[in-house]
Formats: structure tokens, sequence, C-alpha cells
């Protein structure tokens, strides 16, 4: 536990085994939950080991909770914004493990790049700031990268965007993250690619291959 009492810990705990807070997605192994307290807003991520053979791999691995745990606060350091975690916990029998999760403090005043663009698409006059959006957004990961961080998994729905500066980004779903002195042109090219390609139901081609 870090940067919360453990009371407002506690209540979340609760909230998890009791399933009260506010389900964002609820997969078969994978649950996020938004949890609103007076002291602040948390997401919780909760994973479920899949199968007997992830039980027995998690016996010589970190779990995907540790995992994120440890690349949120590798990012920080970093100096790249992401989501701040402040508890992480696990369920083993025999060492193997069962479930785990990480709760982290909501990003205030923020949205995802998808959403952002959404937003964009639907203004006639704001569709003139959607190509300087890309262009700033493209200029980020290029920082992100320059910093030795490839997140992993990036698209537009892992990325968040402060709606009071389009400037400020932040990042999301950080436990794939790998952290490289320099990160190889393909990484680089494939990650943008992707990012790319996961806006293109809110951009036109054109707009897309002119950047």
């Amino acid at each position: 536990v870090n940067g919360i009492s453990p009371g407002v810990h506690g209540e979340i705990c609760d909230a998890i085994h009791k399933n009260t807070g506010e389900v964002i997605r609820n997969g078969y192994y994978r649950k996020v939950m938004r949890y609103a307290h007076p002291e602040g807003s948390f997401f919780i991520k909760q994973y479920t080991t899949r199968n007997y053979l992830e039980g027995i791999k998690s016996l010589f691995s970190l779990s995907k909770a540790h995992k994120e745990w440890i690349c949120s606060h590798r990012l920080q350091r970093s100096q790249l914004l992401t989501a701040e975690p402040v508890a992480m916990g696990e369920k083993r029998r025999f060492g193997m493990l069962k479930d785990c999760y990480i709760i982290s403090k909501a990003i205030p005043n923020s949205t995802t790049v998808k959403a952002f663009l959404s937003t964009i698409q639907q203004s006639s006059a704001l569709v003139l700031k959607k190509n300087s959006f890309l262009n700033d957004l493209i200029s980020y990961v290029k920082t992100v990268h320059d910093r030795g961080v490839f997140h992993g998994e990036l698209h537009a729905e892992n990325v968040l965007v402060d709606t009071n500066n389009p400037l400020s980004f932040s990042l999301l779903d950080v436990g794939r993250a790998c952290f490289k002195k320099t990160p190889p042109l393909s990484f680089r090219r494939y990650e943008l690619s992707r990012l790319l390609y996961s806006v293109m139901d809110a951009c036109t081609h054109d707009e897309i291959t002119g950047l």
C-alpha cells in the first residue's frame, strides 16, 4: 500500500470482494471497477488465473498486478505520466497465484485519445484541430520511446489526454512495458503503427497518411 490510508484501502478491498464498485469491464479473467471515495476516485483491476498451467507458471513469474505496479513506478521515474498505483495484492495457494489486483488513482479531467478524437470529429468547429492533435500525439510517442520505454500494447484507449491541456498525455495498462536504453526502430514503427491503426475509425485515410 502506498499513497492511501489503511482505512480507504480496506474499504476498496471490501468493494472488490462484494462487487460494490462501478464495473467498467467484466471479462472472465479480468475485471475493471471504479470506486468513488471522499478522498478521491480509484480504479481497480482484478486478474484471475486462467488455468492450472498458468498457476504453475506463476510460481516462477510476477503476477500481472505486480508487473504493472513495477512498470508504473518506473514510468514515473522516467517523468512520464500514468495512473498512480496505490495498492497491490495477490491471493496464492501453495505458492500458485489464484487472483491479484492493483488499485490506482483515477486521473482527473482526462479522456482516452479515441474518445477525444470522436469529440473533435463530431464538432465542425474543432475539425481543424485534429491534425495538430495527431501531430502532438506522435511527438508524445517519440518522447516515450526516446526515454527508453516501449509500451507493448499501445492503442488509442491506453493513452489518456488532459481535457484542459491536450498537450498532456498519460499511459494506461502499462504492465507489458519494456525499458530499453534505445528502443530499436522496428519497435518504434510497430508501436506507432498500432496506435494510428486504432484511430482509423475517428480519422480519414488522408488524415493518417498526411502525418
